[in-house]
């Protein structure tokens, strides 16, 4: 495998950008930042709590660190 095979398998920032930006509906970006505007958060503390509550989620456990929500996930299939 060569070096520009490599290079172009990455994912630019940029792109990665736009595929995440894409995901953000205008109306969900207007309830996170009426979020942050009612608890004094910034943008960046909003998200950062939704993606650790969506990642909790994602991975089984109760998204505010009590009990699972749902069973374990096996890994592999």
């Amino acid at each position: 495998m060569t070096q520009t095979n490599h290079r172009r398998s990455r994912i630019k920032p940029c792109d990665r950008f736009k595929r995440v930006q894409a995901l953000i509906h205008p109306q969900n970006f207007a309830d996170l930042q009426a979020e942050a505007k009612r608890y004094g958060q910034s943008m960046s503390e909003v998200l950062n709590d939704a993606a650790t509550i969506f990642c909790r989620m994602h991975r089984g456990e109760h998204p505010l660190g009590g009990e699972p929500s749902l069973p374990p996930r096996k890994k592999g299939r």
